[in-house]
């Protein structure tokens, strides 16, 4: 089973940040190109189940009703 290797991951939670495609690029010393490719295959992953990513906060409260841990 394919997980995401650990470059996928810091992208995911780069973009989880609210950073833009060419901000992650920047941070991550890629390219634009490099970064939609990886985060398309992680999004592959998502979609054939062989990959569960941590909630987002706004998943988490939505999820307990608002009650959102500070």
């Amino acid at each position: 089973m394919l997980s995401p290797t650990q470059r996928q991951l810091s992208m995911v939670e780069l973009a989880d940040r609210g950073m833009t495609l060419q901000q992650i690029a920047a941070r991550l010393g890629v390219s634009v190109t490099f970064v939609q490719r990886e985060l398309a295959r992680v999004a592959c992953m998502v979609l054939d189940g062989t990959y569960t990513p941590t909630p987002l906060p706004i998943e988490v409260a939505a999820v307990r009703g608002g009650d959102v841990a500070h």
